[in-house]
């Protein structure tokens, strides 16, 4: 009887284990879609924060880095740009 009790103890902390990291991802991805939706209501306030980090890291790296960092930056508003194109919800005319 009391591995049976046991063995129920187990199976309910499981259980928990599983309800919480379903919580969790559900969380997660909350937080992601929030960010999506703040990215495509203010892109470009987003854009123009990546062109300062870019500005100050080119100003800290070395002239042969430079190139690399608008690359990246490049990349970053067109990302910025792709979650803003995704198709919203309208309300018919």
């Amino acid at each position: 009887m009391l591995a049976g009790g046991t063995s129920t103890e187990s199976s309910e902390l499981g259980s928990g284990t599983v309800q919480a990291d379903q919580r969790k991802a559900v969380s997660t991805m909350g937080i992601f879609d929030k960010a999506k939706e703040f990215v495509a209501e203010h892109d470009d306030e987003v854009e123009k924060a990546i062109d300062k980090v870019a500005d100050v890291v080119e100003d800290k790296v070395p002239e042969k880095n430079k190139a690399k960092v608008t690359e990246v930056a490049e990349k970053a508003k067109g990302f910025v740009d792709k979650l803003d194109s995704t198709p919203k919800t309208t309300k018919p005319a």
